[in-house]
This record gives structure tokens, sequence and C-alpha cells, in this order.
């Protein structure tokens, strides 16, 4: 602590004498005015968290080594709060001297000052941050020609349209008209993004493996001769009409917060900051439940339809078989999706209720209409889908299918999440809705009479 008082003593004696040392020449005063100034704001800004001027090769070099030497010999040295401020020439120097020990000492910094660096050692700091932590995403934010290269080097690149022109605009992923709107620019599009892509690609894996290994669980019971069960027109459009347009719509509107609140709420892009809304195990989690889903459908299939014994009393031909499993996995699969929307809109209602019309009513047309392409549709639906055993076997199909969804919303209320948890605080933070417009406009109607007549009461 005596050191830093020292420290900050000479600074700001060296302050005042580059402001009023008129023996100075011109460019010895404008090298100590920036120096000071440089040193004033690190000062100021951090003052008694660790934060020391680093203006001198020497003092960068020594400052390095006793930051190494703590770091190693103490674990607490990782949290240790401090901040550094280099210049161009400093930053020179280091990076051909001892580059490695000062990337560890610049990724431990809570903040790291640049003065005066050139375009090319502002990709050279970006390009530095990504070859020494793996688990780090940069982005990079500019308004001007010197920030290209450095808008170029991160993994994702902001430009800013303003006086300095637009050419950090033609080379970033994304373009803001001012600097305050990356707030909502990170906490509301690129959380909301996060997490409706992670919804789309679990899905997409999701409703193909429990599609894809039923199929393969019955062709076992052909003892693998390549019998088809599968429709090839229901095959066809499975992704492309009766799943699309669900994921689709989620993944464009869906949102577990307002968008007013998220940006008010930094602490919800927490888990976005350390990837926790899309990780290996929860990608492997929902193929995991899809292959037990087709793992169950095949049981029930076998047991209910596939052999002597079975439950409806007779057998199905493979087609017939093929047909109930892709009726029931088709309307599972979007039913699974519904689970997951946080936020219910007229056009999202719209959409699921699209989909179901459109899927029964090409039931209806397979059925009805004979073309030697669906030959295998025709007359099956009233035929087998409106048994008994079907029904029996549609409805602990649905049990079945989503039950997995139900255990994890279930463990997860026991074992929250870091990003539940915070749902849950800013949820509880929220203020209260603003009452109906019902009240005023009768108080309106009503006149001072009919409140007061309402308050009698």
């Amino acid at each position: 602590m005596e050191n830093m008082q020292k420290k900050e003593m000479e600074l700001h004696g060296r302050s005042s004498n580059a402001q009023g040392g008129s023996n100075l020449a011109p460019p010895q005063k404008a090298k100590a005015r920036e120096l000071s100034s440089a040193s004033d704001v690190a000062i100021s800004g951090r003052r008694g968290s660790g934060l020391f001027p680093l203006n001198t090769p020497q003092t960068v070099l020594s400052r390095l080594s006793s930051r190494s030497q703590t770091a190693s010999a103490d674990a607490a040295a990782a949290a240790l709060s401090f901040s550094l401020v280099v210049d161009e020439k400093v930053m020179d120097w280091l990076t051909a001297a001892c580059p490695l020990e000062f990337a560890a000492l610049a990724l431990r910094a809570r903040a790291l000052i640049a003065c005066r660096c050139r375009q090319e050692q502002k990709a050279q700091m970006v390009r530095m941050v990504r070859e020494h932590s793996n688990s780090a995403r940069v982005l990079a934010i500019g308004d001007g020609a010197n920030d290209v290269a450095m808008i170029k080097a991160a993994h994702v690149g902001v430009g800013i349209a303003g006086k300095e022109g637009m050419q950090a605009v033609q080379n970033a992923d994304f373009a803001i008209g001012q600097f305050r709107f990356l707030r909502r620019l990170l906490f509301v599009h690129g959380r909301h993004n996060y997490r409706r892509i992670s919804i789309l690609v679990c899905y997409m894996f999701y409703k193909n493996v429990v599609d894809r290994f039923t199929q393969f669980h019955l062709t076992s019971g052909a003892f693998w001769t390549g019998q088809k069960y599968w429709s090839e027109v229901v095959t066809t459009i499975f992704n492309v009409v009766y799943t699309s347009l669900p994921i689709i719509a989620i993944a464009c509107a869906d949102a577990d917060v307002p968008a007013r609140v998220a940006e008010r709420a930094p602490e919800l892009y927490r888990a976005c900051a350390k990837q926790l809304l899309y990780t290996h195990s929860l990608f492997w989690s929902w193929v995991l439940e899809g292959a037990c889903v087709s793992v169950a459908y095949f049981l029930g299939l076998k047991y209910l339809y596939a052999t002597a014994d079975s439950v409806a009393g007779s057998t199905l031909e493979v087609w017939s078989l093929g047909i109930v499993a892709q009726v029931t996995i088709t309307i599972m699969v979007n039913l699974r999706l519904m689970l997951d929307v946080t936020h219910w809109t007229a056009a999202i209602v719209a959409i699921f209720l699209l989909t179901f019309v459109v899927f029964l009513g090409s039931l209806a047309l397979y059925s009805g209409i004979y073309f030697s392409f669906w030959k295998e549709w025709w007359g099956v639906p009233e035929h087998v889908l409106l048994s008994g055993p079907f029904c029996l076997f549609f409805f602990w199909a649905m049990a079945v299918g989503l039950l997995p969804k139900f255990i994890r919303e279930t463990v997860g209320g026991f074992f929250p999440s870091e990003e539940r948890l915070a749902l849950d605080t800013v949820r509880a933070q929220r203020p209260p809705k603003s009452p109906s417009k019902l009240p005023s406009l009768l108080r309106r109607v009503g006149g001072p009479h009919g409140d007061a007549k309402r308050r009698e009461a």
C-alpha cells in the first residue's frame, strides 16, 4: 500500500511537471502530458484496487515477473483486481520480448487500456486473446478505418456508422448507429438469438432421432432384410412441412422475458457469457431423450400390433404399422416443442394450429384419393387410425414422449441452474402489471360521482 501511495505521488508530481514544465522541449512536453494523463486516468479509475502504471519496459518486466511469481505461489492471486495501461512502444516491446507472460497477465487483468495504438496493434491484441484463451469469445467494436483489422480479427465485429466513415460497418458482422445501442444488441438480440439457436439445434436432432431410430428398431423385426416401414411421401415432407413451421416461428419470435426486461437486467446475460445455454451435455440429453422415446415406441408397437398374442388381437402389415408410428411421432414431436415455448403469441398459436390442420388434412387426402406413389396410405387411416387399439397406443405414446420433459422440469426445480435462478430473481423484481384500462374508462364515463359510489361499495 505504501508503494502504491509513493507511485501515486510520483505520478502526480510528474503530471504537474508536465503541465507546468517550461524547461521541456515541445515533443517531450507532449509525451509527458500523454503519459501523465493516462496514469491519472488509471489511478483515479481504480484507486486502491491494485492498478499500476506501465510506462517503461523495465517497469513492465519487473511487474510481469512479480505477478507471475505471486500467481504461481498463491492461488488467490487470480482473484486480485488490477488493470493494465500500456502505450504503443511498451506494447511493441512486450510482444517481442515476453509475449507469453504479457498475454497471461493481460488475460488476468480486469481491463487493459492501450493508449495511442496502431491499427495492427489493435488486431494483435485481439489475436492474443483468441490464441491464449480457448473459452473466450472476442467482440471488437469500432467506428473508423483504423479499427477494420481489429474487427476482422475478432469472433464478432460490430461497426458504428458515424462521422468516421463506413469502413468499419462494411467489414463488421453487425452495424449500429450509436455506441449505446451495443447494450440492446448484446442483452436483447444476442441473448434471445443464443437461446433460440440452442432450442433449434437440439430440437432438429431430437425429432429426427425419434423418427429414424424408431424405423431402425422396426427394421430389426424384419431380420434386417431392408423392408421399409415408412411411407416415402410422409418421410419426404416430415421435415419440410409437418415439423418445420413451428420451430422456425420459435427460432424467430420466442422470448422468455420481454425485451425491456432483458435490456435492464444484465445478470441474465451472464449465462450466455459463460456459454451455459448450449452445452454438450444439453445436446446429448436431447439425443438420449429421443433415443429412449424411439425404443419405447418400438416396444409398444411390437406388443400392441406386431406379435401373434398382441393386444389388438391381430397383426398389421408393415405399411400399416409404419403409418401408425409416423402419425404418432409427427404429433408427439410438435407437442414436445410446444412445451418449450415460453412466450405464446397469436402468430405462434396460428402456426401450430396450421401445422396440425395440414397434417390431419393430408391424412384425409391420402386415405380418400388413390395415387400410385402413396398407395400404402389409401384407405388405411379410416380403418386403422380410428380403431380402439390405435387410440390406446396414441395416448400412451403421448404420455411417454412428453414424460422426459416433465422430469427435466421437475429436477430443474429442485436443482436450478444459474440461468433459472437469474430468471426467477428478475421475474420476482419486475413491477406488477399496470391495471386494466376498463376501470379508468368507467371512471371517465361515470365521473366523480361514479368514483365515489365505487369507493363506498
